[in-house]
């Protein structure tokens, strides 16, 4: 479906559309990658642009709740895999090395390893070893 003011219908177009949302002032190189990450996966993820995507003046919005909570699991995802998380935080790595390593802000990199099941395992496995 194209967008009616816009006219975009293409997933090339719908892309850049998504993209053209000005980070904010201040913005580091993490949170625009993180960012774009996010706009990617709504667009991997097949989510419909509609107006609700934008506001009266056809600057960028936001999309459903759904929309959103699945862009920012896929897009946390594209930057660092769960496997990768996983096996860091399992390891005893700390988030400054995993953001640095795949250049993302450290709250990323802690919500990844926290997702990918890694630190409770670790946390687990360090209470196991404490009891033994």
């Amino acid at each position: 479906m194209a967008h009616p003011q816009h006219g975009y219908d293409t997933p090339e177009l719908r892309l850049r559309r998504l993209t053209e949302c000005p980070p904010p002032h201040g913005t580091y190189p993490e949170r625009t990658r993180s960012n774009l990450a996010h706009e990617v996966a709504h667009f991997a993820a097949e989510h419909e642009l509609s107006d609700a995507w934008l506001d009266e003046s056809g600057q960028c919005g936001a999309s459903t709740k759904d929309n959103e909570k699945e862009a920012n699991e896929l897009g946390g995802a594209l930057l660092v895999p769960a496997a990768a998380a996983k096996a860091h935080a399992i390891s005893g790595g700390s988030s400054d090395e995993l953001a640095e390593k795949y250049c993302v802000s450290v709250p990323m990199a802690e919500w990844r390893m926290r997702v990918s099941g890694g630190l409770i395992i670790a946390q687990r496995a360090r209470a196991k070893r404490s009891r033994q």
